[in-house]
Parts: structure tokens; C-alpha cells; sequence
């Protein structure tokens, strides 16, 4: 029986996965904060003790992504985590003589540093801005040098916002705003923005360990606000959105900027008012990657 080593195997996206490789037949060894946990191991305080059995292939869910607590240094955390996170692992499956284990890393769309833009493919060069960017995208260089020196196979997959059951980050957010009447809709609802279901994601890997590259995943829908908005009312007819008109918006988010912490600002403003889509084209051609509808998911609740 084949074995996966799954870290963050009780986080959001790391359940799916630990679930589809148990579907499919492998033996799943889980390695996180969690208790449940087969390795109860901090990634970012030092290198795990990983047990004395041949893995068949990583994949590497575990990572921060989302709000910082209270107290600690933004940039430092992400740095820790996502970054020394990643060079932990490695110096473990060094120590411990599985090198050439294939790896399968969860990365972001957000190396990019984009804010607009239509279709973006993977060949767009990286610009990280902000500490969680950065930190993925240091992350993505060390598992490629990694690639590179142990001649093993590394697949990294840069994500948009993820959709699914208990879901949290940006995707959780809008819906969140959206339920509750708190979502600003900025001019026409025609925005359209990528995402993907972990459940697509998760069901995929055990059929990718023998591959290598860099790839996008999306539900190959985009939708836009107007169409999330309707799915969700259609799941929940008590919903409400409240609207605002593009030039009033454009005038509260200049004001926005001379206060600390305004929910609306010209970043802000900016990006609810621009595409921003991913091209996965080449997953779909190169993986097989088939994907549903993020649409459909908030339609059935």
C-alpha cells in the first residue's frame, strides 16, 4: 500500500486531501498542530521526527494564510510558518533519507501580486506584496532549488481563493459579508474573480505524485459577484446585499485612505471594481485537471 505523509491533515483544505488518498487506497500519515495528528509537530518552531517507513509522496497543505493573532509580528509569522515551515519538512525527509519523495505543495495566486487582470497564466512573473505573498513565494523557490538538487519530483499548485465546507481566508469573508447584509456591491456586478472547491483539488492528488511544474486550478467559471450573489439567494431567499454607486464608492475610498483600518480604501476600491481571473488551461491539459462549479456548491448550500 502506498503511503502520503499530508501536513495541515486536519485543516480545512488538509481534510479533503487526507480524505481523498484514504479513498483512494493509500496509507495517510498526518503531520500538524491538531492533536488527532499521527505527528504532532509546530513546522515553524524546528524539524519533525518523522517515523521510520518509506513515504510514496508529501503533500504540503500546511501553512498560514489567514488572520494573524493577536500580538505577533504579521510578516514574522508568515515567514516562520509558510517559509522555515517548508525548510523544516525538507531538512526532515533529508534526515531521514526520503529526498526523492515526490512533494506536492499548496501555493497562492497571490505570489503574482496582482490586483486586475484577465486570464493570467502561469508564465506571469511574480511579484509578491505583503507578507503572505512574500512567504509563498520564498516557499515556492526553496521546494524548486529542492527539485532541482535531489532530482525529485515537485508539484506546485498556486491557488485562488478556495471554496468549500467550513472554508475560511477570502472566499469565507465575502460569503460571510454577503449572508449578513455587510458586502458592498460597487457599480455593475459584472467583476468577475477566479476560485476553486477543495473538494476538486483534494480528489486530484493522488493521481498527480509522478508529476512536476507549476500549475493554476480554478472551476474554470469565474463567476462574478451578480452570479455568487443569486446562487446564494437561491440557497437562502433571507439574503440581502447593500449596493453602492461606483462614483460614491470612488469618493469614500479616497476618504478611506487617511483612515487607519477603513474597510474601504483605494486598494479596496480597486480591487472590487477589476477582474481577476487564472488561466488553468494548462492543469486541464497537462493534469486531466476536471473541476464543478463554484456556483453550484452555493446553490445547494
Amino acid at each position: 500500500m502506498a503511503r502520503v505523509l499530508i501536513t495541515g491533515g486536519y485543516g480545512f483544505i488538509g481534510s479533503h486531501i487526507a480524505d481523498a488518498f484514504t479513498k483512494a487506497g493509500w496509507e495517510v500519515l498526518t503531520l500538524g498542530l491538531d492533536s488527532r495528528n499521527d505527528i504532532v509537530h509546530d513546522l515553524s518552531k524546528g524539524v519533525p521526527n518523522l517515523p521510520e517507513v518509506q513515504l510514496d509522496a508529501v503533500v504540503h497543505a500546511a501553512g498560514l494564510a489567514h488572520k494573524i493573532p493577536p500580538g505577533l509580528d504579521g510578516m514574522q509569522s508568515f515567514i516562520n510558518v509558510n517559509y522555515h515551515g517548508t525548510e523544516h519538512l525538507l531538512k526532515a525527509l533529508e534526515l531521514y533519507e526520503q529526498e526523492h519523495v515526490p512533494i506536492i505543495y499548496l501555493s497562492s495566486i497571490a505570489v503574482y501580486g496582482q490586483v486586475a487582470g484577465r486570464f493570467i497564466s502561469e508564465g506571469q512573473n511574480t511579484d509578491p506584496k505583503g507578507a503572505f505573498a512574500q512567504s509563498k513565494a520564498e516557499a515556492e523557490k526553496l521546494l524548486l532549488r529542492w527539485q532541482e538538487h535531489k532530482v525529485a519530483n515537485v508539484l506546485i499548485l498556486r491557488l485562488p481563493p478556495v471554496a468549500g465546507k467550513e472554508s475560511k481566508g477570502i472566499f469565507r469573508d465575502m460569503i460571510d459579508k454577503m449572508e449578513k447584509g455587510n458586502f458592498l456591491s460597487i457599480g455593475n456586478d459584472n467583476i468577475r474573480k477566479s476560485y476553486v472547491l477543495a473538494s476538486d483539488i483534494a480528489q486530484h492528488l493522488p493521481e498527480w505524485t509522478s508529476y512536476s511544474g507549476i500549475f493554476h486550478l480554478t472551476d474554470g467559471k469565474h463567476p462574478s459577484y451578480g452570479e455568487i450573489k443569486s446562487a446564494l439567494k437561491s440557497a437562502n431567499q433571507q439574503f440581502r446585499v447593500r449596493s453602492i454607486p461606483y462614483w460614491l464608492a470612488r469618493i469614500l475610498a479616497g476618504a478611506g485612505d487617511l483612515i487607519p483600518g477603513s474597510p474601504l480604501n483605494s486598494i479596496s476600491f480597486y480591487k472590487n471594481t477589476n477582474e481577476l481571473t487564472f488561466d488553468d488551461q494548462k492543469a486541464r491539459k497537462l493534469l486531466g485537471w476536471e473541476s464543478n462549479s463554484v456556483l453550484e456548491f452555493l446553490k445547494n448550500g
